[in-house]
């Protein structure tokens, strides 16, 4: 009898030996177990029901959080963006880096009939921590720096946890978490949001003090890139999201460290008198910023790309690109018995031929142009964002 095709998924953690082994086994069961919780919920789908869920889990998606950083920044508080923005990133890095240290899959398809595409691992749900990082984040600050009345707290509090619950809750009945992905993901999201409670505010007097602050941070994260856990036989999704959040949080303390202080640039909308009709002001801005941004961003990528191509090549190097590599891949980061763990299978000829023939070893004569492009690209967008478009704003007088 024939044997059965076995994929072997070696993962950064594994090199931890008996105890890398242990966590990622005892992981993995604990995201079987939970299949029967999502084949339960899906049971009870309907295409109301389902309609409602996709549209609360674009709540955690990165598109919300690009239209939410602008109003924060540009509409409600400089300084809250500014901060918002920073643990966001935060939160996707340690999603990012998590995701690539265990290699975990999502609930089997079938029973689990997901409603939404996955194009990358688990283990923990990014929606999980970002929703708890997003909304419990902005009250905590709104609670600490505004004299909000009991009831406004009462509202606000009302409307954060609504916004975490049903975030998380979403991604277990479109059948793309199993539950531990989603407890993970939510005590995670926990220790990122009360951890930069108690640093956030150090950090900007640190960037707003130190004249060299940028440096310093800009090294740091590129750092944190070249410390991102990866995988060896596949592009990540999670990763290239990290470099592009770290990107735009690089550009974000630029701007931040050249406007602090100064009132015309960083005060927004809601902090400035005037006289002129406060939702025509909100709509321009919003219009202007917008469209100035996205059409900023299609045309520096336009010029970015054929520059840090020509680049790499005066260096020596030759060009990969990851965006071009995501397409062609075809990856099922959902569990079937296919997919096995090392030291799972016996036969140690199959794991050595399934290691050699799934491993795409990079050359050590290739740079991945994605990278330098997307935290250059972004680093534009996040000073964009604190200086640049406040700066129009204010010439144009909105």
């Amino acid at each position: 009898m024939a044997k059965k095709s076995r994929i072997v998924r070696a993962a950064p953690i594994d090199r931890l030996g008996f105890v890398g082994h242990l966590i990622r086994s005892s992981l993995l069961k604990a995201i079987l177990h939970g299949t029967q919780v999502v084949v339960a919920l899906q049971r009870h789908r309907t295409p109301t029901r389902n309609a409602l869920m996709r549209f609360v889990t674009a709540f955690g998606h990165e598109d919300f959080y690009t239209a939410l950083i602008p109003v924060l920044t540009w509409i409600v508080d400089p300084r809250l963006g500014f901060l918002f923005l920073i643990v966001l990133a935060t939160s996707f890095y340690v999603s990012g880096s998590l995701k690539n240290l265990v290699l975990l899959p999502r609930p089997p398809s079938p029973p689990v009939e997901p409603l939404e595409r996955s194009t990358d691992w688990a283990m923990p749900s990014l929606h999980a921590i970002t929703g708890v990082v997003g909304p419990w984040y902005i009250f905590f600050y709104a609670y600490l720096n505004y004299d909000l009345s009991e009831s406004t707290l009462v509202a606000l509090f009302g409307v954060m946890t609504v916004w975490s619950v049903s975030v998380i809750f979403s991604r277990l009945y479109l059948g793309v978490h199993s539950p531990v992905d989603l407890v993970v993901g939510g005590a995670v999201g926990c220790i990122v949001v009360v951890a930069w409670l108690q640093i956030d505010t150090y950090f900007e007097n640190y960037v707003a003090s130190h004249r060299n602050s940028y440096i310093a941070v800009l090294f740091g994260f590129i750092l944190m890139i070249f410390l991102h856990p990866r995988s060896k036989d596949h592009y990540s999704v999670s990763f290239y999201d990290s470099v592009s959040l770290l990107g735009l949080a690089s550009g974000a303390v630029l701007g931040r460290l050249r406007t602090v202080g100064d009132i015309h640039l960083s005060a927004s909308l809601l902090e400035m008198p005037t006289e002129k009709n406060l939702y025509l002001l909100i709509g321009l801005r919003m219009l202007l910023g917008t469209a100035a941004t996205f059409l900023g961003r299609v045309v520096l990528k336009m010029l970015l790309r054929p520059l840090i191509r020509c680049l790499i090549y005066a260096a020596g190097f030759e060009v990969v690109s990851a965006t071009e590599m995501l397409k062609e891949q075809v990856l099922n980061v959902h569990y079937s018995e296919a997919f096995c763990l090392p030291g799972d299978v016996d036969d140690d000829d199959e794991v050595k031929k399934t290691k050699k023939g799934e491993e795409k070893k990079r050359s050590r004569h290739t740079i991945d142009i994605d990278i330098p492009l997307k935290f250059c690209l972004y680093s534009i967008m996040g000073w964009l964002a604190l200086e640049g478009m406040p700066s129009l704003f204010y010439q144009l007088g909105i």
